[in-house]
């Protein structure tokens, strides 16, 4: 797992096997995946899985209230991908999906990840 700093926000990526989920969808957070499950409580730890290979998202600025994509490679067999920011109460989980088709040792990931209209500037 690695952190990633992205879009002046400490984003957080963690690749590795699937945590336990809850009901709660994380509306108080400031990064919101939708779609995706929440898991409430701090990231992985840095040693518990496979380092998040490379990531990308579709805006250098997003403002607050707005979306982005957010795109992504772990390495096989990575079975989730946790996003989130320090400071949240939890992080949400994503399943990678197909391999890439250059990389065939590594698998793709896509979501669209929200920032909260709560956010602060930087």
């Amino acid at each position: 797992m690695r952190a990633r700093t992205l879009l002046a926000c400490s984003l957080l990526l963690a690749a590795g096997c699937a945590a336990g989920g809850s009901s709660d969808p994380g509306l108080h957070d400031i990064v919101r995946v939708p779609g995706a499950q929440f898991v409430p409580g701090p990231m992985p730890a840095d040693t518990s899985g496979a380092p998040v290979t490379s990531v990308g998202v579709s805006a250098s600025i997003v403002r607050a209230g707005r979306t982005t994509s957010l795109t992504g490679l772990v390495p096989k067999p990575t079975q989730a991908v946790a996003i989130g920011v320090d400071g949240d109460n939890g992080y949400f989980i994503i399943t990678p999906g197909v391999a890439d088709l250059m990389l065939l040792d590594q698998l793709t990931f896509s979501t669209r990840i929200a920032l909260s209209s709560l956010a602060m500037p930087g």
